[in-house]
């Protein structure tokens, strides 16, 4: 599957959450794993750095963008890399922050 940065706009017309939410839930393997529209719009109205952590959205968010990034041949941000450092084995999404 071809990635682009368009398909998660959601502003722009032709692009649902529901297709969004298809995107997102093509990051997993497993087929009962669903992502709902209202899961989405609960994940989006978090605040914080470790806001919503433990949806499936942060997740699936996560990998969507990641294969966009590297479709598009783009490096990896400051931010990015700061996270990495921070989190060298990945984000605890296991203890609650």
């Amino acid at each position: 599957m071809r990635f682009a940065a368009d398909q998660c706009d959601l502003q722009k017309d032709g692009v649902t959450q529901a297709s969004f939410c298809r995107d997102l839930k093509a990051q997993y393997h497993a087929e009962n794993k669903g992502i709902s529209a209202s899961q989405l719009e609960n994940f989006r109205n978090k605040k914080g750095p470790n806001a919503g952590y433990q949806a499936a959205v942060f997740y699936a968010a996560y990998v969507f963008f990641e294969k966009i990034r590297m479709e598009e041949g783009k490096g990896k941000s400051k931010h990015r890399e700061a996270m990495e450092e921070k989190w060298p084995n990945g984000f605890d999404t296991a203890t609650p922050h």
